[in-house]
This record gives structure tokens, sequence and C-alpha cells, in this order.
């Protein structure tokens, strides 16, 4: 449950509130979203209830009889308000967000992500905490050439670990949807600056499609800079030399949510798997592994791979066959509470010959809660507003 208060503006929700003009209100709230809006003259007065279900409501001489300005609170699924909670409970003293529960491990990539939900949310101080911490890094660092990948949030300090052009491009995702958010802010300008830069001057055409797909991503704002439109045709290509749709399920979803090319969802039964839930024993679970190699068929369930193509789909949905909407509610089985309202997901959904410490299946996980959230605001990380960063420019 979140409130709303004048000036109306986009704040700590999903629904994207604006005033257009002297009483009148549009409210969108997202398309996978089921939620009830009401309204009051102030926070501690009578709250009246509103329809639920509308995706739109357009009124000329105020709302509900009572004229603007006033309160609103929005009220959403049990399920998105626990997740967001659970992304929130991962924040460290020093402002980094955790990979898991009580863990010391973290990247720039998850914290890129947390940073995207916490704007979402009007959390603007959470996302500047973790843009902070790298800043300080970047601003200690000559010549700076990316960030470490790998944190320890319990100390805010790098673990040894070389730059990682996809976390990279992570974080300037996150930053540029800050300044969207915040134009007149200063705070992050300089590390923005610098990722951006970073990820120009490090553009080759041989690297892993997953990476260069990001990277593409996150320069395209800055097109019209020096040279970044020839950074990005590097990216591109070197997607393009490595992209293999039959065999990793991330080329699937860069391919669709970057270049807007859906080819891959034609191999997506590759990597389609059934797997009972390691963590009772009992749940039946269907979804998707991420990869598929010559050396055999890989059959654990990969949440967030799994989840990822959920979002991947309902923003293209129109131009294909399939119906992934069942994703929803199998990963919904998977749900594990850590609290009163906060739940998460795990990472895998067997066991694994080479396991992680407590089990990747029992444990929740940042990533692909952040990417569920993300698939209910009908949202992608690549390129805000559009169904693939690549509009406009090839």
């Amino acid at each position: 449950m979140f409130i709303f208060g004048s000036p109306l503006t986009r704040a700590q929700s999903s629904a994207v509130i604006t005033q257009a003009g002297a009483g009148r209100l549009e409210w969108q709230a997202p398309s996978n979203a089921s939620c009830t809006i009401e309204w009051a003259e102030s926070p501690t007065s009578t709250w009246h209830s509103s329809w639920a279900g509308l995706s739109r409501v357009v009124t000329t001489n105020g709302f509900g009889g009572v004229l603007l300005p006033m309160f609103f609170r929005v009220c959403y699924s049990s399920a998105e308000l626990s997740e967001y909670r659970f992304v929130e409970s991962l924040i460290s003293p020093y402002g980094l967000v955790a990979s898991r529960p009580g863990e010391c491990y973290t990247t720039v990539y998850k914290n890129a992500l947390a940073a995207l939900v916490f704007i979402h949310y009007a959390k603007p101080d959470r996302a500047e905490r973790i843009f902070s911490v790298f800043q300080a890094y970047a601003d200690a660092t000559t010549p700076f050439t990316g960030l470490p990948q790998c944190w320890n949030p319990c100390t805010g300090s790098p673990f040894p670990s070389g730059s990682n052009v996809g976390d990279d491009s992570f974080l300037l995702l996150a930053l540029s949807c800050y300044m969207t958010e915040y134009p007149a802010s200063t705070a992050c300008t300089s590390l923005l600056q610098k990722v951006k830069l970073s990820l120009r001057d490090r553009a080759v055409t041989n690297m892993i499609a997953e990476g260069a797909a990001n990277a593409y991503a996150a320069l395209k704002p800055y097109a019209g800079e020096d040279g970044i439109s020839q950074a990005m045709s590097k990216y591109r290509q070197s997607f393009l030399n490595d992209v293999c749709y039959s065999n990793v399920l991330d080329h699937t979803v860069r391919g669709a949510l970057v270049f807007g090319d859906v080819a891959g969802f034609r191999q997506m039964h590759r990597f389609a798997a059934t797997n009972t839930w390691a963590y009772d024993g009992t749940t039946i679970v269907r979804g998707f592994a991420d990869s598929q190699w010559d050396t055999g068929h890989e059959t654990n369930i990969n949440v967030e791979i799994t989840v990822q193509l959920l979002l991947a789909w309902s923003l293209w949905r129109s131009e294909l066959d399939d119906d992934l909407s069942w994703i929803e509610g199998e990963t919904a089985r998977l749900s594990l509470p850590q609290g009163p309202d906060c739940a998460g997901l795990p990472y895998f959904v067997s066991a694994r010959i080479s396991e992680w410490t407590p089990p990747a299946y029992a444990t929740p996980i940042v990533d692909p809660v952040v990417f569920m959230l993300f698939y209910r605001w009908g949202f992608n990380p690549f390129s805000p507003g559009q169904r693939c960063a690549a509009f406009g420019f090839q």
C-alpha cells in the first residue's frame, strides 16, 4: 500500500499519476497489475474506495466528487508488495544490496537491478547510496576502466575481480533511468560519464552476446555523442558474431528486448524443462533451462532466465504465437517467504553437482525477483518505454 500526495506525480508505486491540467487526473496502471485506487482529502481522513481493475481513469472536474489536490492510495497485489520488500530487505548498512539474505556477496549487475527498483518506487535515496559506493571507487581509480564486478556488501568494498562489460552496462542503464526521473540531480552525473566513456572505449566485436547487447542498449541514449555510435556498431556486430538462439536462452531475451529480433522464440522449446523442486521434494514446476550445448541437455530450470523470457514474451506477445503467461503461476509456486509480506524466488529449482551454500534452490536471490517486478510493470530495463533498444538505430 502506497500513499500519494500533491503534487500528483509518479511516486511510490507502479502506477503513473500525472496532472494534465486543472481538475484533470490520469492514472495508468501496469498491464499485469491487480490494484485498487482509493482517495482522501488527507492521509488521516476517511478513505474512499474506487474502481478495481481499471487501467485508466480520467476525470475533468475532480475525482470522486472531491476537487484536486488530494491524496491517493494505490493498493497492489500482495505478490508485488512482497517482492519489493524482499529487495528492500537486502540493503546493507553500506547501501549495497546483497545477492541473497545474510550474504556478504553481490555484483554491480545485481545492484543496478536493485537501483532500477528503487527508482521506480520513488526511493531515489536508496539508488543514490548504491551509486555513491561505485562513485567513490571510480573517483579513486585513474585511469578508470570499469568497476570490479564482485563486491562485499558487508564492507562496501570490492572483491579482487576484473570489470565486466555486461555489469557496467546495467549500471549505466540504471544511472540513465535515474537521470531521466531526476534530471536536476547532480548525484551521479560524474559516475554516469565515467561508466559511459569506459564502455565506449572497451567496445570490441568479439565478446559474449549477452554483454554486447547490454552495452549496446546502455549506450543507445548517447548515440549522438563522440564515438558512441561507432562503439554501438561494434557491440551489435559482437552480438551477431556470438548469438546462438538454439544454445543460449539469454540470447533470445536480448535479441527481443535489445534488437527487436524475436526469432529466438522459435527455439525456446529446446530449453523447456520440468523439475521437482529440491526444496520440498514434491512441488513439480515447469520452466526453462538457460543453455543447451552439444555435450548434453541442461535440465535444471533457471528461474531468472525463465522470468526474463516471460518479460520478453509479454512485451512482444502480439508478434508471437506462443502463450507463456503460465510462467507467472509456475514461478509463484517457488515463492520463499522471508517474513511478513516479504518473499523471494530461488535461482535454480533442482540440486546441482556443484551447489552453492546455502543451496540455490532453497534461498531467494535478488535477480529473478527484480525481473518479476519488471514483468509486473511491463518494463523493459534495456529501453524503458519501448519494446527494444534498437528502434531508430541499427
